[in-house]
């Protein structure tokens, strides 16, 4: 019995209980002493019998409040059981491991205990969306500055980190290319000024004024586009500028020489290397001034011109019919007109030649390996040969096999580009009047010729006369061939020799 007393006794809820009976009873015994000075025996009564009610109340009330804060323990567990699987679902991680047992514990406990096991998630979430937000206004102040279309990263569902990374790799492009884009915008500005000096201009407009000094030029694709097309617009009216210089050097060069000009001129004028507005003026002013004098010596010039005209129908293998079309080369009246046609017809013959350069070296290329092989041809019938010691009938035939074996793969490539050139223009190219495979088939045939009347003449004059002819061949086939070649020769050579 006293162990059970003592029991009782260290119960800390009975010793309450037991305080809350002494209160209850001392309480009760102070209203009915009040009550029974104040009212009679049953209307003391009647206050008594409210008394239960008054601590039914009470106790309801103190439940009810207590009820309510177990609720919101279980509603806030609830809300962090959750925000663990969502927190597990961002970072794709598993929430660390809770104290054995914590479902048996209070409910108290149990959220104190949640919470703490999201610390650590929560610190991470937070850095990643730091992350997240640092990029993001990065990102905004870059396509800003650069007019480019932003991309998107997005915090629910959280980028994994290899995202993060490529999405760091796309805001160093876009440094990068704000980087290049400053570059290329004082590149630009320097180049387009240097170029508008020696134009000898200054920006007219605001806008170009804005393009090439604005302190303030983002590095956008709109102020990216504007400078370069105005640097391209500057830099054509450059080059226009060159191609005029450069052109009337050249008109000059052909004046001065006609007009037997002083040395000492031409080298004042030649001084003027620079592309500058400054040397246009000057040449220009010079070239009218040829002009006047040009005009003063007609005859001369026409005749000069001629002679060129003349050069360059050689070069261009031009026929005595198609230089007859030129009827004003034999004209007599000299005039700024006829003149005129002249230059017209030189200026023709040198873009064609130009045009059709590959043609005409690979015709001399051709010619000159088949001259080569005729003469090995003609070598190799002159019976006296084998009285030549040493490796040179060696050499000969090593050179004999190697043209066989290329002079094929030459006229193919030469057969092409003809081919190609009638495709593009409609007509044939002509070597002094005819087409090239024509020119090509009529030296095959000429050469089979003159083998075969070489041969019927080696027979005859063994057969007959007992005197070797070995080595000619009959003038008709030998003189076309001998022209062809000749005239072949005279281009190689003036083209070797700068024409």
């Amino acid at each position: 019995m006293e162990s059970s007393s003592t029991a009782m006794d260290d119960d800390p809820f009975l010793t309450i209980h037991r305080q809350m009976q002494t209160i209850c009873t001392a309480g009760f015994n102070r209203m009915r002493d009040l009550w029974d000075e104040m009212f009679d025996t049953n209307l003391c009564l009647a206050y008594a019998e409210r008394l239960p009610d008054h601590m039914t109340a009470f106790f309801e009330e103190v439940y009810q409040e207590s009820n309510q804060r177990r609720e919101r323990f279980v509603e806030e567990i609830a809300e962090l059981r959750q925000e663990a699987l969502d927190l597990q679902r961002l970072l794709g991680e598993q929430q660390q491991g809770l104290p054995a047992g914590i479902e048996s514990r209070p409910l108290f406990d149990q959220r104190s205990a949640l919470d703490a096991s999201l610390e650590q998630m929560r610190q991470k979430l937070s850095q990643r969306h730091e992350i997240i937000d640092e990029y993001l206004l990065e990102m905004e102040t870059l396509c800003e500055e650069l007019s480019e279309e932003p991309q998107t990263l997005s915090k629910d569902p959280l980028p994994t980190e290899r995202e993060l990374v490529e999405f760091r790799s796309y805001l160093d492009h876009l440094i990068a290319e704000k980087m290049q884009r400053q570059e290329d915008i004082g590149n630009l500005r320097r180049e387009t000024k240097k170029l508008m000096s020696c134009l000898e201009m200054i920006p007219i407009t605001e806008e170009q004024e804005r393009l090439l000094n604005a302190r303030k030029f983002p590095p956008t694709r709109e102020n990216m586009h504007g400078l370069r097309m105005l640097h391209e617009e500057i830099a054509a009216q450059y080059e226009s500028l060159k191609q005029h210089i450069d052109d009337t050097r050249r008109k000059l060069e052909r004046l001065w020489q006609c007009l037997e000009t002083d040395p000492a001129i031409v080298k004042k004028f030649e001084k003027l290397t620079s592309y500058t507005q400054t040397t246009f003026d000057k040449l220009f002013a010079e070239h009218d001034r040829c002009e006047t004098l040009r005009r003063e010596n007609m005859k001369s010039f026409v005749e000069r011109t001629r002679l060129e005209i003349v050069e360059w129908w050689d070069r261009c293998m031009k026929s005595e019919d198609e230089r007859a079309r030129f009827t004003t080369f034999h004209w007599q009246d000299y005039n700024e007109d006829m003149l005129k046609l002249h230059e017209l017809e030189l200026d023709s013959l040198k873009q064609f030649y130009g045009e059709n350069e590959q043609i005409f070296q690979m015709v001399l290329q051709r010619q000159e390996m088949w001259d080569r092989m005729l003469a090995l041809e003609n070598k190799s019938n002159d019976p006296t040969r084998y009285n030549n010691r040493g490796g040179k009938l060696l050499e000969e035939e090593k050179e004999r096999r190697r043209i066989s074996c290329q002079l094929p793969k030459i006229e193919a490539k030469l057969l092409e580009v003809c081919r190609q050139y009638e495709e593009e223009h409609g007509r044939k190219f002509t070597v002094y009047g005819t087409p090239v495979q024509e020119l090509i088939e009529q030296q095959w045939k000429q050469r089979e010729e003159s083998k075969h009347q070489i041969s019927s003449a080696r027979k005859k004059a063994n057969g007959v006369l007992g005197v070797s002819t070995v080595g000619r061949t009959p003038n008709r086939v030998g003189d076309s061939m001998v022209k062809c070649s000749s005239i072949m020769s005279s281009n190689r050579s003036r083209l070797v020799t700068g024409g």
